[in-house]
């Protein structure tokens, strides 16, 4: 059924193609990181940081999502397994899909390791920071809203702030929670649709916990002004959006997170070395978003005959 703007913050068509520019975003700047002399030398270190800007992103659509969903149906446990399902059969693919990979093209990669990293839920050669942040809040997020529905909001935000400030005490690398908060951002705004009912609290709230990780580089105030842009701007800005539909980027912000895992492959598999900087990155997004479209219609098919 097609939402009018009008009625919803947010709503599906609009927000799978910001999911899918996002998307090619975070994929650009894991692929275009592997030139750290080239991008140095052009002067575009701050264009890797789009990454970080989408990934923020993820996070508010995701919180914003969830609590629409958990407030549309009874939080049951054919609920939680159709929820969870959508964070780990991406994942399971992606094991699969790699671990094939590799044994066809450099079966010397290959080793036992790889199974502390599965159960683990990491990539051999990458920390998939964002894969084990966004099951926590989630699963956390639902648990709240189950038990406590009314106090949720409230407590996920504290949760996420007690996150940030353990890890910032820590020394953990800043991307493990520079945009984390954004999560109960999109919570608290799927409770409060208009700017004028409640929103300028939580834009105060990002501003100040933002400013709060002042330490980890600008380019954190730089992700809170672009969220704090696009909220504000959001009654002009969202109707004209939805003519950008595309059945590619549709695709791609649907199936976001199978793209997510599957740019693991062709960064791991390909040399940087052997290939030029934009057939690298182009190759990456293109081969990152073919492995996505086969393991989502083969999960398809599996589901279909099982």
């Amino acid at each position: 059924m097609t939402q009018n703007p009008k009625d919803t913050f947010l709503f599906r068509s609009y927000t799978d193609t910001i999911r899918g520019i996002c998307m090619l975003l975070i994929v650009f700047s894991h692929t275009a990181n592997e030139f750290p002399g080239l991008i140095s030398a052009l002067h575009l270190s701050r264009v890797l940081q789009s990454g970080t800007f989408a990934t923020g992103i993820f996070f508010f659509l995701s919180g914003y999502g969830l609590t629409l969903s958990l407030e549309r149906n009874s939080i049951d446990s054919r609920y939680l397994r159709r929820r969870l399902s959508r964070l780990f059969i991406p994942y399971l693919f992606f094991w699969a899909f790699y671990t094939a990979s590799f044994a066809v093209f450099n079966p010397s990669a290959v080793t036992y390791g790889w199974i502390t990293d599965f159960l683990s839920l990491k990539m051999p050669e990458a920390d998939t920071w964002f894969f084990r942040v966004i099951v926590c809040c989630c699963t956390i997020y639902m648990s709240l809203y189950k038990y406590v529905r009314n106090q949720a909001a409230a407590l996920m935000a504290l949760v996420t702030v007690t996150y940030m400030a353990v890890c910032m005490i820590y020394d953990v690398p800043s991307w493990w929670y520079n945009t984390v908060i954004c999560f109960p951002l999109g919570i608290l705004h799927a409770k409060r649709k208009s700017l004028r009912t409640g929103g300028w609290r939580s834009l105060t709230a990002l501003i100040i916990l933002f400013i709060f990780s002042w330490k980890f580089y600008l380019y954190d105030m730089i992700i809170a002004c672009g969220l704090l842009s696009v909220i504000v701007a959001r009654m002009s800005v969202i109707p004209p959006m939805t003519r950008l539909r595309s059945t590619l980027l549709s695709f791609i912000g649907i199936n976001s997170l199978w793209v997510y895992f599957m740019e693991a492959i062709p960064i791991d598999l390909i040399s940087s070395h052997h290939t030029g900087f934009f057939i690298y990155v182009s190759g990456g997004v293109i081969i990152s978003v073919v492995l996505a479209f086969t393991g989502v219609k083969l999960y398809t098919l599996l589901k279909a005959h099982c």
